[in-house]
């Protein structure tokens, strides 16, 4: 993992591509991998912008700024990977259900956010019993995750790059990205108010 740490991220770091769900093989490989591509190239882009601007800005003063602690950051990385494995880490239907479960029971996500209706959409079993989740194949496995200090105060404020592989129902794996912007508290345990987009993702 990799810290970062500045004042503010510029409008437009993260790009939000809406890919429906699990569902996301396109018809036409080659206009497919163009567009992963492209999308790569995007996000590379603002990234590198990212990490231009933490690594021009005066670390020392930064340290020094109301509310930084290096105790608390190393703190929070921790956390939220652990909470992140669990989101981003399933082979089956029941897995599944326990990920979206720490969304909406453990972190408190509404029934209506963005999370939970386009992300980790509800699957709901068919009348012999069956479920999307384990007749087509998907799974996720989670991978690293790289962190991005935004915001210092009463409350961190963080954007998380999640690397994960995702097996879609053609049964092909490619590796993901995935930004989640949070924020969490001190002396506690949980991260607060999730916020989740596809990125892009890479040829897998």
């Amino acid at each position: 993992m990799r810290k970062s740490t500045i004042g503010m991220i510029a409008s437009g770091v993260v790009l939000a591509i809406t890919l429906g769900g699990f569902v996301m093989v396109s018809s036409s490989a080659e206009a497919e991998l163009a567009s992963q591509r492209a999308q790569l190239a995007s996000l590379t882009s603002r990234l590198d912008a990212v990490k231009s601007a933490t690594v021009s800005a005066d670390t020392a003063a930064a340290e020094q700024a109301r509310g930084y602690s290096a105790e608390r950051v190393a703190h929070d990385e921790a956390m939220a990977t652990k909470v992140f494995e669990k989101l981003f880490t399933w082979s089956n239907f029941e897995q599944y259900k326990e990920a979206r479960d720490v969304l909406s029971a453990q972190l408190g996500v509404p029934a209506d956010d963005p999370m939970l209706v386009e992300f980790f959409p509800e699957v709901v079993p068919y009348e012999d019993g069956g479920n999307a989740v384990d007749d087509a194949g998907l799974n996720m496995a989670f991978k690293n995750a790289t962190y991005y200090l935004t915001g210092v105060g009463s409350r961190y404020e963080w954007l998380a790059v999640i690397e994960a592989d995702v097996t879609g129902d053609a049964g092909n794996t490619s590796t993901r990205l995935f930004g989640v912007t949070f924020k969490t508290e001190a002396d506690s345990d949980n991260i607060l108010l999730p916020a989740g987009m596809i990125l892009t993702r890479a040829e897998g």
